[in-house]
């Protein structure tokens, strides 16, 4: 079943999956008394979600995510019964109970020296929450695994495990719930939303065919998960993304000079490969690329049946019991629209500064945003790193009148 001729998409969950499988209706396994305190009902995944559940996150590229993780466990599931026949005495509902049990509530731990996939009782009764609390482990030198406070504990206080930092779409997928404020303690927000950009059609694009050639003609059309952070990896890209899809000739010329090295051939391929990072180009650049940010935002936003401010109030209505799966789909839905308004915002409030201004005085203006509210500082850490990018630019008595007026570079 392990072999190269087996296909599975979860090869470290499999071997747990189907022990538990072919154990749990053995009275006398050791686990039993394990396997009959795992939950009855995994109804709050998704993937039990029937059509009328799924209509709630109308809109949103969740869906298909969904669907392609079901698909891969309807795969998982043929390809074993494929290899073992006798598996077939489990139906697929049964595998995607286990599952689904075992993705959610599984530990990979290190023993001796290498690494396992385990369920650990009791400890995968813990629920999350950020900052971390707790920190665990399998300790060799004790033979078990262990759980240890980071923090003070009161008596009767709840032990909570942190499952990371993940966007809700993550939370939502692998465990069946969202987080309504998911920011870490520095503000930083960790939702994500899926963006399919495109580069624009040769007849209203004469340097497409350039851009192509140094790219690739398979980045005509990317995907990237876009978050609020200018210092997340697919963000990065997903701009670098824009300000070589808005690039002008000259600023076209330098980026592939910029980021290309020499093929044996003759021709040229990006230097750090085809998705490394572009940097702050221009103030015209960087207003055109959030221009066209904004644009794919819009875009989204009408792909939803209900709008931001109005699913606020379904949300606050007092109507939606807390951990329902009408509110879970809610909280999905809201985190992903208010990504969408960051971005149109950043382009409303940025893009007249970048076109009026240039120099020293730029780099003022964009140091002098407002940093009061979450959605300020949001803004304000974007605005920042363009500030530092321009920096760079400035001239050396620009530079001496940043340092007079402490406004450090």
């Amino acid at each position: 079943l392990f072999s190269e001729k087996c296909s599975l998409s979860t090869p470290n969950l499999m071997a747990v999956i189907l022990y538990i499988l072919t154990t749990r209706d053995d009275p006398n396994n050791f686990f039993q008394p394990y396997y009959k305190i795992l939950p009855k009902s995994y109804s709050n995944f998704p993937i039990f979600w029937g059509e009328d559940k799924l209509a709630w996150l109308e809109g949103s590229p969740l869906i298909d995510d969904i669907i392609e993780r079901k698909r891969n466990m309807r795969a998982d599931y043929d390809e074993v019964c494929r290899v073992c026949p006798e598996f077939t005495r489990y139906s697929f509902e049964e595998f995607l109970e286990v599952r689904t049990a075992v993705g959610s509530r599984n530990f990979g731990i290190v023993i001796n020296g290498e690494k396992r996939t385990a369920m650990v009782p009791y400890s995968d009764m813990l629920n999350h929450f950020r900052p971390r609390e707790t920190s665990w482990t399998f300790e060799n030198s004790r033979n078990a695994f262990t759980i240890t406070s980071i923090s003070p504990l009161q008596a009767g206080q709840q032990v909570m495990d942190s499952y990371g930092k993940k966007c809700n779409s993550k939370f939502f997928l692998h465990y069946g719930f969202a987080v309504e404020c998911n920011r870490e303690e520095d503000g930083r927000c960790q939702n994500e939303l899926l963006y399919r950009m495109s580069f624009t059609d040769a007849a209203n694009d004469p340097l497409r065919e350039t851009r192509l050639t140094f790219l690739g003609s398979s980045r005509a059309t990317r995907g990237f998960r876009v978050s609020m952070n200018i210092e997340d990896k697919a963000t990065a890209e997903a701009l670098s993304y824009l300000r070589f899809k808005v690039a002008d000739k000259n600023e076209l010329n330098a980026l592939i000079t910029r980021h290309s090295v020499p093929r044996s051939t003759g021709s040229i391929h990006a230097r750090g490969g085809r998705d490394a990072i572009i940097p702050f180009v221009s103030p015209r650049n960087e207003a055109n690329a959030l221009a066209q940010m904004a644009e794919y935002s819009r875009r989204q936003l009408n792909r939803y049946p209900q709008s931001r401010e109005g699913n606020l109030a379904v949300l606050n209505s007092g109507n939606v019991a807390p951990f329902t799966d009408r509110r879970t789909a809610l909280v999905v839905v809201l985190s992903e629209q208010e990504i969408c308004h960051f971005w149109i915002n950043a382009a409303y409030t940025l893009c007249p500064i970048l076109k009026e201004k240039s120099g020293l005085a730029l780099r003022v203006a964009l140091r002098s945003l407002p940093e009061t509210t979450e959605a300020e500082k949001d803004l304000y850490r974007y605005a920042a790193t363009i500030a530092e990018e321009v920096g760079k630019t400035l001239t050396p008595w620009e530079k001496q009148e940043c340092i007079n007026s402490s406004k450090l570079i």
